[in-house]
């Protein structure tokens, strides 16, 4: 057993062997949807078009699920010291993938060097993409997230008694019933036991990161995205509580000081959908035609620069002026410790569960305001 794993081999197997082996993975997925973006590019059926959005959709999903099982191995093999380091990593690698599979297909469409396809046929292919990965695929993994923790569970359950993994996959399918301890106090550990540990939020994180890129991203070609999005995330609170409370292990709290790296993705989506959406508006759409002026190639690539100057401008004005943390935010936290403070003297004066040495040593009394000062803490 090695009890120190020296950093260079860390390092030769995370750039010899896991970056290396994602991105041969994720140059096979962008070669195939290249191949399909030529292909309706050269058609103008609308039938066509939807049917290579669902292709370009059935290939990401195909090339995710392989990229899972590759990502997963490679993160036992790169032994990364510490929890947090290895979180990053897989958020890194994901985000990567993840944002070829999801966007590829449209950027492709944005950027085509085609000078057969019109930039109208181009919008229009953008568009019933959008629909298919905005309606298609929240749709899909609402199900699979209701549906398959039930069928996994009833798998391991009937594992767990027939010890062999087709008779298991088979009683699943039929949804036959097994037998289960008897006693009732058993009978519910049993049944806990069987059901999947609640992973990560970083799938969730991902969710909502590609859903808030295609809201921005590509925000004039389909406006409805934020609609739809605003229907799926009602949809999707459900889902998750019912995950919660009936499909998955009870998870433990993890508290952390921030969202990690997916802040830095927040930010990437931003700063890529300024260029994607200037692009569109200035060189591909008809807008600045409309408006009556004489529009030439040149003056498009200059509205081009300029409106994503002041893109970037806005941006960095609404930074600059809004606060980090709201008020609101500062409020509750004031009030929580209040009230912790409050149960915890309470607890005291009853004699129960007096604090610890450790809970006293890191005991902050909360700042209660002075006198004459307005009272930011009462949200009541």
């Amino acid at each position: 057993m090695e009890i120190k794993y020296e950093w260079w081999k860390r390092f030769l197997v995370r750039y010899g062997i896991s970056y290396p082996l994602i991105l041969l993975l994720s140059s096979m997925m962008v070669g195939l949807m290249c191949l399909n973006t030529y292909y309706r590019l050269e058609n103008e059926d609308e039938a066509i078009q939807y049917a290579c959005s669902f292709i370009a959709f059935v290939i990401s999903k195909v090339f995710d699920i392989t990229f899972t099982a590759i990502a997963h191995h490679t993160s036992i093999w790169e032994n990364n010291r510490t929890d947090e380091e290895e979180q990053f990593q897989k958020v890194i690698k994901k985000f990567f993938h993840y944002f070829l599979s999801t966007y590829f297909s449209l950027i492709s469409l944005l950027f085509w060097p085609n000078s057969e396809s019109t930039d109208a046929m181009r919008i229009k292919a953008m568009e019933s993409q959008m629909i298919t990965n905005c309606i298609i695929m929240p749709a899909l993994q609402n199900v699979i997230e209701t549906v398959m923790p039930i069928f996994m569970a009833r798998f391991r359950k009937n594992y767990h008694i027939t010890r062999s993994y087709f008779d298991a996959a088979l009683q699943t399918l039929l949804w036959t019933d097994e037998p289960v301890p008897a006693d009732a106090a058993a009978r519910d550990y049993w049944f806990e036991a069987q059901k999947d540990a609640m992973s990560s939020m970083s799938g969730d994180y991902l969710e909502i990161a590609l859903q808030y890129g295609y809201m921005t991203m590509f925000a004039v070609v389909f406006p409805w995205s934020a609609a739809l999005a605003v229907v799926f995330n009602v949809i999707e609170i459900r889902v998750d509580a019912n995950k919660l409370l009936h499909l998955y292990q009870r998870p433990l709290a993890k508290p952390v000081k921030s969202i990690g790296a997916w802040k830095m993705i927040f930010v990437i989506i931003s700063g890529v959908s300024v260029v994607t959406n200037s692009f569109i508006i200035s060189v591909m759409s008809e807008a600045l035609v409309d408006t009556g002026l004489e529009i030439t190639t040149k003056s498009r690539y200059q509205f081009f620069v300029g409106f994503q100057y002041m893109l970037v401008i806005v941006a960095a004005l609404v930074y600059i002026f809004t606060p980090i943390r709201p008020s609101i935010l500062s409020k509750a936290a004031v009030k929580q410790s209040i009230l912790l403070s409050r149960h915890a003297g309470s607890r005291r004066v009853q004699g129960k569960n007096e604090p610890s040495q450790m809970e006293a040593s890191t005991y902050e009394e909360p700042m209660l305001p002075t006198a004459g000062a307005p009272h930011e803490f009462d949200l009541l």
